[in-house]
């Protein structure tokens, strides 16, 4: 019944169309929606990313869904101006002291390089290896 898009980088700025064809679409759907515009960094995330964030709520399925949804968009107001601690880049890094970390290292020196397999294949093919040992 409640359903949340995100858009991978807030495009609304540089292309309104785009973003006034999405809200057309889910209105055709059924939905009332609502959306933010959040940059990651007020989120405590060291990036600044803006995305387009969207909640639907089914119109056919929830009783007097506009009324649920502006409910709904001031609780989400509240939680976007919650206090977020903002920390920095390294803090967001695997350490090198980690078991995962040293696990990578102690594979790839294992490894003798394939010329015929690119190295971004190879990286790929050793974390998911021991991405899966760690399951």
């Amino acid at each position: 019944v409640l359903g949340l898009l995100v858009s991978g980088n807030d495009q609304a700025n540089e292309d309104r169309s785009e973003h006034d064809q999405v809200l057309s679409r889910f209105a055709e759907l059924g939905y009332v929606t609502v959306f933010k515009k959040v940059c990651s960094s007020g989120c405590g995330i060291p990036m600044t990313r803006r995305r387009a964030h969207y909640q639907l709520l089914d119109s056919k399925a929830v009783t007097n869904a506009p009324a649920q949804m502006l409910r709904l968009a001031s609780v989400w107001d509240e939680v976007m101006k919650g206090q977020y601690k903002h920390r920095s880049l390294d803090e967001f890094l695997v350490p090198p002291t980690s078991t995962y970390f040293k696990k990578c290292q102690a594979q790839l020196k294992q490894q003798d390089p394939d010329p015929a397999v690119p190295e971004a294949a190879r990286w790929k093919l050793m974390h998911a290896k021991i991405f899966q040992e760690h399951e």
